[in-house]
């Protein structure tokens, strides 16, 4: 269901979590100079009873029209955050995209950012989804996903910037058909050592859902040791041979 930005529905959505009314025409205004005409209310999150695409705790995720016909994600910024803007985000949005990561960043304002709009499943949901299929290829296309997704981390570890919630990716990884992507870069930084693979290895392979899904596909053993061993050493030494050993060393406990 697509609303004009001024539509009243939208006035608690774009002030949230309460209406106040100076903040709601800054934001107003602010989707204006974007040229956001719309807001399509869909998504997997209920605000208010309209569907969303996302809620954090900096910010809600929507699916816009823009004056230029596009259909593209936007964040707003809650009025409750404890950030003052969403300025560093942006700016480590456009690090990441340097390198292809992330979906990539339109345009931002102080409490706004527009970005690429990316169709896919959180990781979870595409991950049970293979776990159930056990189809021939199942393996094969789970392990091209994975690689993709730590060599995307290990690109991260390599710019000096932390994406900051990699042991919680269900939230902050998307998979489509043909795409691995890492989202929300709000809690990033540049200013602490970087964690991007020893985080996503510890979501995706050492405890939690995630790990007992790409165990399920990958029939993965018990051992860890060696691993661990690696990763101690890649934690110190952040380099191309330490990644690549990381990458074999998981491939070697699974078939």
């Amino acid at each position: 269901m697509k609303n004009d930005i001024k539509s009243p529905i939208l006035q608690n959505l774009i002030s949230y979590p309460w209406y106040n009314e100076g903040q709601y025409q800054e934001r107003v205004k602010e989707l204006q100079s974007l040229g956001v005409e719309e807001i399509i209310l869909n998504g997997p999150t209920t605000i208010f009873n309209l569907n969303v695409l996302g809620k954090g705790h900096s910010g809600i995720v929507v699916k816009v029209n823009t004056n230029k016909g596009k259909n593209l994600a936007l964040k707003i910024r809650r009025l409750d955050s404890r950030r003052k803007n969403l300025n560093n985000e942006a700016k480590f949005m456009v690090i990441a995209n340097s390198l292809n990561i992330g979906p990539k960043l339109i345009d931002s304002k102080k409490n706004c950012i527009l970005m690429e709009f990316i169709e896919g499943q959180k990781i979870s949901t595409w991950l049970e989804y293979h776990a159930y299929m056990k189809t021939p290829g199942n393996k094969e296309t789970t392990k091209k996903a994975l690689n993709n997704l730590m060599e995307q981390c290990y690109l991260l570890d390599r710019l000096y910037l932390d994406h900051g919630e990699l042991t919680r990716i269900d939230n902050h990884v998307i998979v489509s058909d043909n795409r691995v992507s890492i989202l929300d870069f709000e809690s990033s930084s540049v200013n602490r050592k970087t964690a991007n693979v020893t985080s996503i290895i510890q979501s995706l392979f050492f405890s939690g859902i995630i790990s007992k899904r790409v165990k399920d596909i990958m029939d993965f053993s018990n051992s860890s040791s060696n691993l661990l061993r690696i990763l101690r050493k890649y934690k110190n030494e952040q380099n191309k041979v330490n990644f690549e050993r990381i990458v074999s060393s998981i491939w070697d406990h699974g078939s």
